[in-house]
C-alpha cells in the first residue's frame, strides 16, 4: 500500500512539474503617463487570477500647488490633493502572449479631490468624490523579452459629488460627470 501510495505522490508531483501554462507572465506592473497632464500619478498592477484573466488594481495619485493658469483645462488651482482606486477585470483574448494580445476589460473606479481655490479674492476649500465605470479593449505589446506597451481605448461613465460648479469643462476635468471616451498607453514590465 505505501508502495502504491508513493507512487501517486511521484505522479502528481510530476504532472505538476511538466505542466504548460498558458500565460509566460503572471504579474504586469506598468506606469500610465498620460495622467501626468492632470497633475497625476498611475501605476497598475495585473496578477493573474485564472489562465488569460486577470485582475487589474490602479491607484491614482494628485498633487499640485500654485498650478495658476493650466494649458490643459485653463483653471486656476491653487493646491490639489487626491487620489483614487480603479479595479478591472481583465481578459485576453491569446494569439501569441510572448509578443502581443488582445484584450477586453471592464471595471470601476473611485477618486477624491480635495482643491484649494480662489474665485471672487475668496479662498476656496471643496472635496469632489468621483465614481465611475469602464468598458475598454486593448492591444498589449511586448517589445523585448519582459517590457511591453499597452494601448487602450472604449467608454466610460463618471458621476461626480460635489456642490461645485466649476472643474467640470471637459471630460478629464476634476469635476467632470457623464459619459466619456477613454484612450491611453502604458509602459511596462511582466514578471
Amino acid at each position: 500500500m505505501k508502495k502504491y501510495l508513493l507512487l501517486l505522490v511521484f505522479c502528481f508531483l510530476g504532472s505538476q512539474a511538466f505542466s504548460q501554462d498558458t500565460s509566460p507572465f503572471k504579474t504586469y506592473l506598468s506606469y500610465v503617463p498620460q495622467y501626468t497632464f492632470i497633475h497625476g500619478i498611475r501605476i497598475d498592477i495585473d496578477k493573474e487570477i485564472k489562465p488569460k484573466k486577470f485582475i487589474q488594481i490602479c491607484p491614482q495619485f494628485y498633487l499640485t500647488e500654485n498650478s495658476g493658469s493650466r494649458a490643459l483645462m485653463n483653471q486656476d488651482i491653487d493646491r490639489l490633493i487626491g487620489g483614487g482606486l480603479s479595479v478591472y477585470h481583465k481578459k485576453f483574448l491569446s494569439r501569441d502572449p510572448e509578443i502581443y494580445d488582445f484584450y477586453l476589460s471592464y471595471g470601476l473606479s473611485y477618486t477624491y479631490f480635495n482643491i484649494e481655490h480662489t474665485k471672487n479674492s475668496i479662498t476656496h476649500f471643496d472635496d469632489i468624490h468621483k465614481v465611475g465605470g469602464d468598458l475598454l479593449i486593448g492591444l498589449q505589446l511586448f517589445a523585448t523579452d519582459y517590457f511591453f506597451v499597452d494601448i487602450y481605448g472604449g467608454a466610460g461613465i463618471r458621476y461626480s459629488i460635489s456642490d461645485l460648479e466649476e472643474f467640470n469643462r471637459t471630460s478629464w476635468d476634476y469635476n467632470a460627470s457623464g459619459a466619456i471616451l477613454t484612450c491611453g498607453m502604458r509602459v511596462g514590465i511582466a514578471f
